[in-house]
């Protein structure tokens, strides 16, 4: 990628008054979230002057300043910037974000439904910069075998589980009869006392 265009921008000319000089303040490659700062000189020391800023040919606002604060950088911030200060635009200076495979998908063609012995083409796609060179594929083996012994693991499963409800419910309802059992009254022996001795005083009579 390369910088290579004509910066047409209202009230400012392409006659350079003063020498401007743009740098990065990253030697190395510059990669996603990273901070870095474009910084922006001149020769001429105009008082009451802003520096203007640009990206791809298009004025960024806010940064007035000498020096324009990156970061953290993501894959939208690549481009070309440049900046200018009164009739003076310096040379533009290429941003190029650098990120690993990202969006990465497979894609078959002519359909991933084929009938035995035919061909396909797989394709697979992704986002990054520097672009991918090397791909590595991988093929996931799954028998019938496997699949009939997965659905029997799970049906076992749902057995033992079953199963287990099944005898804690027999267990708390054995528990809860003998609760029942243990709190019921009994008749007081006293009573039967009574009403025999009641009995022995009438025949006494």
């Amino acid at each position: 990628m390369h910088c290579q265009y004509i910066l047409q921008i209202s009230l400012l000319t392409l006659i350079s008054l003063q020498v401007l000089s743009l740098k990065l303040n990253e030697n190395g490659p510059v990669k996603k979230r990273d901070n870095v700062i474009l910084a922006c000189t001149s020769t001429c020391k105009l008082p009451q002057m802003e520096f203007l800023w640009f990206k791809d040919g298009r004025p960024l606002s806010g940064v007035p300043g000498g020096q324009y604060p990156l970061g953290p950088l993501s894959p939208n911030d690549t481009g070309c910037y440049s900046c200018a200060l009164g009739q003076g635009i310096s040379t533009p200076i290429l941003l190029d974000v650098r990120y690993a495979p990202r969006d990465v998908s497979v894609k078959v063609s002519p359909s991933p439904e084929v009938v035995n012995g035919s061909r396909l083409t797989m394709t697979c796609s992704n986002n990054a910069n520097p672009a991918a060179q090397t791909y590595i594929w991988f093929q996931s083996v799954f028998s019938e075998s496997a699949h009939l012994m997965m659905v029997l693991a799970a049906f076992w499963a749902l057995f033992l589980v079953t199963a287990v409800i099944v005898v804690l419910n027999i267990y708390i309802k054995r528990i809860g009869t003998g609760l029942r059992r243990s709190f019921r009254p009994n008749k007081s022996p006293r009573y039967k006392n009574q009403h025999c001795l009641h009995q022995r005083t009438s025949m006494k009579t």
